[in-house]
């Protein structure tokens, strides 16, 4: 998944819990994310205008406090996409997990099935770094 593709996620997972113009929804990305996402206005209105061309989202102007605000609406076909999206990053964040290990590769792990190293063939003493690595103190 690609930063515009998860640009696009962020967005409908906002909109999943309900309509909100622009501005709130750069500020709940940055806000769920403890300040560390920010969907600047050159990438948000462009993904915006594409998701609602795709029909995903669809907008409605409002008058609030003398201006005039766009508000964006999940649509069904949208809560379909922001499904779809969020099954492509969990297997991404798994896929990853299993690249780089440690408390990622438990849950990559546990979400497989698996019970644990011990079940992949690694005695208790070997530990997850066993073989070509093993001895040298990286384990």
């Amino acid at each position: 998944m690609n930063t515009r593709e998860q640009l696009r996620l962020l967005i409908l997972a906002v909109l999943e819990r309900q309509p909100e113009h622009g501005y709130a929804i750069a500020q709940a990305i940055k806000a769920r994310s403890d300040g560390l996402l920010n969907a600047r206005e050159g990438t948000l209105y462009p993904a915006l205008h594409a998701l609602e061309a795709e029909g995903m989202v669809e907008s409605h102007e409002h008058e609030i406090g003398g201006r005039v605000r766009r508000e964006y609406r999940l649509t069904q076909k949208g809560g379909g996409a922001l499904a779809k999206s969020r099954r492509q990053w969990e297997q991404q964040v798994r896929a990853v997990g299993a690249v780089i290990g440690g408390r990622y590769e438990s849950q990559r792990m546990a979400g497989a099935g698996h019970a644990g190293p011990a079940r992949r063939g690694h005695g208790p003493r070997q530990g997850r770094h066993a073989g070509p690595l093993a001895g040298r103190g990286s384990g």
